[in-house]
């Protein structure tokens, strides 16, 4: 959990190339949402599998959870980096090899 500047950085350090970062926060807002929905329809199978305490915990986990994104203070970001070759090429077509 670092801020997603932190997490360029140490990706661009470790000599990768970022092409894309997405701030997903305000769609796990609903993504977190359908999951709490599954886990109360869903109670008594939980319980029985991992046991009420443990189900407990999960649902807390989630309302928290949905709370912390939906008030802006936690973030989900999904960062897409390649690894380019000695030449500089990433395996991303160029412009060339598209318009042939």
């Amino acid at each position: 959990m670092r801020p997603v500047g932190e997490t360029v950085t140490r990706i661009e350090s470790a000599g990768l190339e970022i092409r894309d970062v997405h701030a997903l926060r305000e769609h796990y807002v609903r993504t977190v949402a359908a999951w709490l929905e599954t886990l109360e329809q869903r109670w008594d199978e939980v319980v029985d599998l991992v046991g009420e305490p443990v189900a407990r915990v999960w649902r807390l986990y989630l309302v928290g959870g949905a709370l912390t994104f939906e008030e802006g203070r936690m973030g989900v970001d999904q960062i897409l980096a390649v690894r380019p070759g000695p030449a500089g090429a990433s395996g991303v077509a160029t412009l060339g090899e598209v318009w042939r």
